[in-house]
């Protein structure tokens, strides 16, 4: 299965992410949409799966979950906004971790795209989505999800 995989996008639609996630079979959003404009337009390329970040108010919080589980190619995966090593330093996320178990946890928040394996978990944060901040580039992944195989790359928008 491939994933397009995009996060804080902050009310703006790149619009490289077109091109980026043509053929993909589902795209993931990691949180902080802040316009639900960004998600009509995704939808137009693509079946999207998304949570709710902390700038999320209104409709999107309510219309969507702070985290999701799923199962995808024989892996389990998670879906948040806030995830990395924050999972294991708050009381209530680490009790969802323990709960959950994943192989994958794709997340947003920091704006820093990341792609690695950490204590048997594949770690995947896409980075900005939106327009570039603070010095930051926006940038979105491409993750392949096949049984035994996991792998993610970060593209630059």
């Amino acid at each position: 299965m491939l994933l397009g995989v995009v996060s804080d996008t902050h009310g703006y639609f790149q619009p490289g992410l077109k091109e980026l996630f043509r053929g993909v079979d589902r795209i993931l959003h990691a949180g902080d949409i802040d316009a639900q404009g960004v998600l009509d337009a995704l939808e137009e390329i693509a079946p999207v799966t998304a949570v709710r970040g902390n700038v999320d108010r209104g409709r999107l919080a309510a219309d969507y979950p702070a985290w999701l589980d799923m199962e995808v190619e024989g892996h389990r995966l998670l879906l948040i906004h806030r995830g990395g090593r924050v999972l294991h330093a708050e009381a209530t996320l680490a009790a969802m971790l323990e709960q959950v178990r994943p192989d994958i946890i794709v997340y947003g928040h920091t704006h820093q795209a990341l792609a690695t394996w950490e204590d048997g978990v594949y770690l995947f944060n896409p980075g900005l989505g939106g327009r570039p901040r603070l010095g930051v580039r926006p940038s979105a992944g491409l993750l392949v999800v096949e049984p035994g195989r996991v792998e993610g790359t970060i593209h630059r928008l």
